[in-house]
Order: C-alpha cells, then structure tokens, then sequence
C-alpha cells in the first residue's frame, strides 16, 4: 500500500476480506469447493488504492466531516454571513443548517490542505468561479426604482439561485459530490470582507470601495 494511504490501510483489508468471505459463504451454500485466485484480490487491492487516492481530492459526506467539533469550539454564531441571511429573511432553523453547512465545508478545507495535494491556487480558481457565477446572477436584477420589500425579494431570489444544490462547483479539475461543500465555500466567501472575492446578498453589505 501507498505510503500516502497507509492510514487506511487497515479499511483496505477490512474491505477485500469481506469480499472474500462473502465469496466463500456464496460457493460453501451452493456447496461447491473455494477456488481463491490470487490475481482477483491483487485486482481488488488496485482498485481500493485508486479509489482512496481519488477520494484524496474530494471532500467527505456530510456527516463524516468535523462540523459537530467545530460547533462546538465556536459557540458564537455572529458571523458575518450569518447577519447577510439574516438580511434576506432566511429564518433561524435555516441559518443554523447554513452555519453547518459552513463548517463542514470549513473542517474538509482545512483536512485537504493537511493532506497538500490540492493547491493553493485551485482553490483561489474554485473561489473566482463562484464569485463568477454570483455576479452572474446580480446583473440579471434592476434594482433601481423598487422598495425594500421587493429589494429583498430580489436578493433572496439571486442567494437561491447561486446555492442551488443542484450545482456542485469542481475543485482542481476534480468532480465534487456533496452540496454543502458549495454552499459552504459561499458562505465562508460572504464572511470575509477582506477577501477580494467576498460577496454580498444585501447592498448593505457592499465593500466601501465598491461604491
């Protein structure tokens, strides 16, 4: 095994095992003689390396990620982009989600970059093609001539449309699978204004040199 996977390799013996052990209870009830062929294991044993190196550049499912730790690390919710749902009317129960969304894309962030096989600049090219994608939405609205009531109708649609978790935003060329590893990174983009692709869901937001 790859020294880069070592660490799993006691899952990558667990997995062909049970491969194997189901394949000797299938032939014992049919009552025939095991026949082990060493080449289908050294098969199975290639495929599970190439699956691991792969799943080095993606992100976890949700609920294998760090966020339950670090909700509880971080027990203030004054976030910055929580204050921009706020401003839409998203409601309580879906700014908590948004906070969890946040932090398991926050703990898979900083478990990639631990790895180091995910550059520094394809990130800075996944945060350019969302902040893309966000202004792609902005200059479809007029937002002159209309009160604040249809000014956050407005807001709320382009925040909807951009954190469809139908879009799934690659990261390095690679396929992503999960939608809060999107609308988490969306989130940590509308929480740092001094980031120079932090975006907004409300002008009240806007950056004073925007102006």
């Amino acid at each position: 095994i790859p020294t880069d996977i070592i660490q799993e390799s006691e899952d990558i013996y667990k997995s062909i095992l049970g491969y194997m052990i189901d394949e000797c209870i299938k032939t014992w009830k049919s009552k025939r003689p095991v026949q082990l062929i060493t080449q289908t294991y050294e098969n199975l044993l290639n495929q599970e390396i190439i699956k691991r190196k792969r799943n080095r550049f993606c992100e976890q499912p949700f609920f294998k990620t760090a966020y339950k730790e670090y909700l509880r690390n971080n027990n203030n919710n004054n976030f910055l982009f929580i204050k921009q749902l706020c401003s839409i009317n998203k409601t309580t129960s879906y700014n908590n989600r948004a906070l969890e969304n946040y932090w398991a894309f926050y703990s898979e962030k900083v478990r990639l970059e631990g790895i180091g096989d995910i550059p520094l600049k394809a990130w800075e090219e996944r945060e350019d093609l969302l902040y893309q994608r966000w202004q792609n939405e902005l200059v479809k609205y007029d937002f002159l001539n209309i009160n604040d009531s249809e000014k956050i109708s407005q807001y709320e649609q382009i925040y909807d449309n951009t954190n469809s978790t139908e879009y799934l935003a690659p990261l390095d060329k690679n396929s992503t699978y999960h939608p809060y590893f999107t609308q988490g990174h969306y989130h940590f983009l509308a929480n740092n204004r001094e980031n120079k692709y932090f975006i907004y869901w409300h002008d009240r937001f806007i950056k004073d040199e925007e102006f």
